[in-house]
This record gives structure tokens, C-alpha cells and sequence, in this order.
């Protein structure tokens, strides 16, 4: 019985140690300039003992000598060390004429020297054509579609390529800017739709 209730007794103190969370430890490196500053303060420490004096007062300094030099409390002012803008420094600033950054996230926005560099003209409705059936064609031969999906693709194009014909019989051959736009859009359409096709792991049956 004695023995049973050693074991129950030992296995509760196991899981309550073990339950109990144990904190970790983070080291953190001292900047060059902290270790000159705890240098300096052991020297003066050295030196306060070799001179003699209050050497208890002077130790009991030390820590805040070293904590006043690192937030800059008192001191030589140091260049390097960041500080707040004044009000004299924010106007320096305002006064600076500033550019716009011209990147990816900045699709809407052109420079007069963008505007001005010559740009490849959009493809045409034809052209889209092409490449799209381009794309099927490399789909089919790397087996990243299937059958009906081809067939879907195919029909897709086929769709708009009738309809630009009818557009064109309607206007003397020509497209209005609505017909262009509806054209592009349902071509947009298609594009992603080849893209997902392409793209969905599905494979041909052998």
C-alpha cells in the first residue's frame, strides 16, 4: 500500500513540474558603444579605488553615469546618435521640393517622360486570336488539357472571332471603340480560362 502511494505521489510531482512552464532566457548583444561605456565606467571605478575616496559612492554611480551616456543624458552630444525633429528641421524639409516615385504600384500615374518613351502598340483583335490558339496548342502538346477542355477553349475563340466578323460586316469592316472594348473583354475572359485550364493538374486520358 506504502508502495502504491509513493508512486501515485512521485508521478504527481512528475506532471506538475512538468505542466509547470519554464521561462526562457534571451541573451542580447552589446553594441560596441555600450561595452566602451561599461569600459569606461569600470576605469572610473579604478581609478576612484587608486585615488582613494568614497569609492561606495562612486560605484553606486557608475551604473547611472553609464545609463545617463547611453540615452544621452548629459555629455558630449554624438553626431550619429538619432534625435527628435524640431519644428526648424520639419520646415527644412517642406521647403525641399519632393518627386513622385515611379514604380509597379503606381500603375495610374504617368510622367511626361513616360508618356513620351515610344511603347508597343496593343495587339489587335486578331493578334489576341492567335496567341490565344497559340496557347491551346502548347496545352495540348504538354497533356495539360483535357479533351473537353480543348474543345470549350476552341469553341470560346471561335465565338469571338465570329462575332468581330459580324461587327466588321456591320461597320464597313472597321470596329467602334464598344465593339473593341466588348471584344477585349470576352478575350479576357478567355485568356484566364485557358490560364486555369492549363493549370488545374488535370491530365489527358491515354
Amino acid at each position: 500500500m506504502a508502495k502504491r502511494s509513493f508512486i501515485v505521489i512521485a508521478l504527481t510531482l512528475i506532471l506538475l513540474a512538468s505542466a509547470v512552464p519554464l521561462r526562457s532566457v534571451h541573451g542580447v548583444l552589446m553594441t560596441p558603444q555600450e561595452v566602451a561605456m561599461l569600459d569606461a565606467a569600470s576605469n572610473d571605478f579604478a581609478d576612484g579605488q587608486s585615488k582613494g575616496g568614497n569609492t561606495i559612492v562612486k560605484v553606486l554611480k557608475a551604473p547611472f553615469k553609464a545609463i545617463g551616456r547611453l540615452f544621452g543624458l548629459g555629455g558630449k552630444k554624438d553626431d550619429n546618435k538619432l534625435e527628435r525633429l524640431s519644428q526648424k528641421d520639419v520646415k527644412k524639409f517642406e521647403s525641399v521640393g519632393a518627386e513622385r516615385v515611379v514604380d509597379a504600384r503606381t500603375t495610374g500615374f504617368q510622367t511626361p517622360a513616360a508618356t513620351q518613351t515610344p511603347t508597343d502598340p496593343p495587339m489587335t483583335i486578331n493578334q489576341r486570336l492567335e496567341n490565344q490558339h497559340d496557347r491551346i496548342q502548347a496545352g495540348t502538346k504538354d497533356d495539360q488539357l483535357t479533351k473537353g477542355e480543348r474543345t470549350h477553349l476552341r469553341a470560346d475563340d471561335a465565338a469571338v472571332r465570329a462575332q468581330e466578323k459580324v461587327y466588321r460586316q456591320a461597320n464597313d469592316g472597321k470596329l467602334t471603340k464598344g465593339e473593341k472594348q466588348q471584344l477585349n473583354r470576352e478575350l479576357n475572359r478567355d485568356s484566364r480560362q485557358i490560364y486555369r485550364a492549363r493549370h488545374n493538374n488535370r491530365k489527358p486520358k491515354s
